[in-house]
């Protein structure tokens, strides 16, 4: 369930650096040559991250309520409100890379070109952002039954 995320971060930020790093010719005696991609290739890797990130967030939030009802184990409402935070702050990182990445390749284009794809960007991380947000709001059912089954067993015993 980690690992999914994780491998969807990693993607993420393979993706940024191979935008921003050059590279290295082998054929052109060690001279460096900067990847160019499109600013519809960077806005589409941008979408797609945000996606990937946004799908395993809400898929590690899906994992934990199973966790927590078939375990009956205790979770604790400010740790899932702190991974709330985080993923947050995760997606609008990687959203403000990203833009960085669009204004890069994009410093050839007019600006009625690249403003609605930077704004497309932002808006996308907002959204991650609320399904992220609602998706936690979601746990919250959860966590008030596995309370009071925690709290029933106590009493039985």
């Amino acid at each position: 369930m980690v690992s999914n995320f994780q491998q969807a971060c990693k993607s993420a930020t393979s993706q940024i650096t191979d935008m921003t790093q050059p590279e290295r010719e082998e054929e052109e005696s060690e001279e460096v040559v900067k990847k160019t991609l499109s600013v519809e290739e960077v806005h589409a890797a941008a979408i797609r991250s945000l996606a990937e990130l946004t799908a395993r967030s809400i898929e590690l939030f899906h994992k934990l309520a199973e966790m927590i009802l078939f375990s009956n184990g205790s979770t604790e409402p400010s740790v899932l409100s702190q991974l709330t935070v985080v993923l947050c702050k995760e997606i609008s990182l990687l959203s403000k890379k990203f833009t960085s990445c669009l204004t890069t390749a994009g410093s050839h284009e007019k600006g009625d070109v690249l403003n609605p794809l930077i704004t497309g960007v932002f808006l996308e991380a907002s959204n991650s952002a609320s399904y992220i947000q609602d998706a936690f709001q979601l746990l919250m059912p959860i966590l008030e039954i596995s309370h009071i089954q925690r709290r029933a067993e106590s009493t039985e015993q």
